[in-house]
C-alpha cells in the first residue's frame, strides 16, 4: 500500500507540474483526472486556449525512459483516451465541430517536461 500511495503521489505531482506549464502558456485547465466510469479510462489534464482542446496524457518518470513517445502510451490506452475525450465532450455539451481537437503526451523525468503535441490522432 506504501508503494501505490507513492506512485500515486509521484504521478499527482508530475500532473501539477504540466498543468502550471499548460496554464503558463494561457491554457485554462477544464478537468484534471477526468473519469466517468474507471473501467473506460481516465484522462489526466483536459485544457482549452481559443478554438483548441487537448486530451493529455502525463507520464511521470524517476529516471530517463528509453521509450519512445509512440510507445508510451499503447494503442489501447489510445483508444481509452479517446472515448473518454467524446464523453467529456457529451457530458460538457461542447460541440467538436466548434474546436480543433489534440491528443498530446506530457513526459516528465525530473522535475523535466518534454511536451509532445499531437502525439496520437484518432483513426476514425
Amino acid at each position: 500500500m506504501l508503494i501505490m500511495n507513492y506512485k500515486k503521489r509521484f504521478g499527482q505531482e508530475g500532473e501539477a507540474a504540466v498543468a502550471k506549464y499548460l496554464e503558463e502558456s494561457e491554457y485554462d485547465i477544464l478537468a484534471r483526472n477526468f473519469s466517468i466510469n474507471h473501467k473506460i479510462g481516465e484522462i489526466d489534464i483536459i485544457a482549452k486556449k481559443d478554438r483548441l482542446i487537448i486530451f493529455v496524457e502525463v507520464k511521470t518518470r524517476a529516471k530517463d525512459d528509453v521509450a519512445l513517445v509512440s510507445e508510451m502510451v499503447s494503442p489501447v490506452k489510445q483508444k481509452k483516451i479517446i472515448v473518454m475525450a467524446k464523453l467529456f465532450l457529451q457530458k460538457e455539451k461542447i460541440d467538436s465541430e466548434n474546436y480543433i481537437l489534440r491528443f498530446d503526451i506530457a513526459l516528465v523525468i525530473k522535475n523535466k517536461i518534454s511536451y509532445f503535441d499531437n502525439a496520437f490522432v484518432p483513426l476514425e
